[in-house]
């Protein structure tokens, strides 16, 4: 398959997910502003957010996962944004905190750069039938699925050129394990959005933080 189909193969799926992404948040928002899209990945999500409002998106990650040929995002060490007190008027983070060392420090610097936060994470659920261990077992095996192996795919199909390491998981969350973090991390609850449970307790909770009082 050539590079240019693969491009184009890719990009469709990623632009298709961002709009969906994208549609679920957009209550949360601004119309206008500058916003820091962290863990910002392909960068698709961020393209997206552009494309539909007036806003001024600036990407940060740990690595680059940007296509090739693309420019690279901020870089930082996962937990300190270098980045000035308010320079943002919103964050936003997707699906990025299960790959944090520590993921109560990284809101926490979040809401200094950014007086809001926007955060999606996948959760499970506890199964009373099932033993505790297997909770985790399904987001464990999507991220593989949709994380490492879509990466190992992506770079040997000439997209991307990133580190594996970039997407290894520290943790899988719980609802109460992703609340906790975020009291942890001194911030305050505006919205909260469980979303829908799948059979296999399966949520992805869109939590809009800020700064507590």
């Amino acid at each position: 398959m050539s590079p240019r189909i693969v491009t184009a193969l890719a990009d469709h799926v990623l632009e298709a997910r961002a709009r969906g992404l994208v549609s679920r948040i957009a209550h949360a928002l601004p119309d206008h502003g500058r916003v820091l899209d962290i863990g910002s990945g392909t960068g698709h999500n961020a393209a997206c957010m552009r494309a539909t409002r007036s806003l001024e998106v600036v990407e940060a990650d740990v690595a680059s996962l940007r296509p090739c040929g693309h420019e690279a995002p901020v870089l930082f060490d996962g937990e300190h944004l270098p980045f000035a007190d308010d320079t943002f008027d919103v964050a936003t983070s997707f699906f990025v905190l299960h790959y944090a060392e520590r993921p109560a420090s990284l809101l926490h610097d979040a809401l200094r750069v950014a007086p809001r936060l926007v955060l999606v994470q996948s959760t499970h659920g506890h199964r009373a039938r099932w033993p505790a261990w297997t909770d985790r077992l399904p987001l464990a095996t999507r991220d593989a699925l949709l994380g490492r192996f879509a990466l190992l795919a992506s770079n040997l199909a000439g997209y991307t050129h990133a580190p594996w390491a970039a997407l290894a998981p520290r943790r899988f969350f719980s609802r109460d394990h992703l609340l906790a973090v975020v009291r942890e991390a001194g911030a305050e609850i505006v919205g909260h959005e469980p979303g829908p449970s799948t059979t296999l307790g399966l949520r992805r909770e869109l939590l809009v933080l800020g700064r507590r009082s």
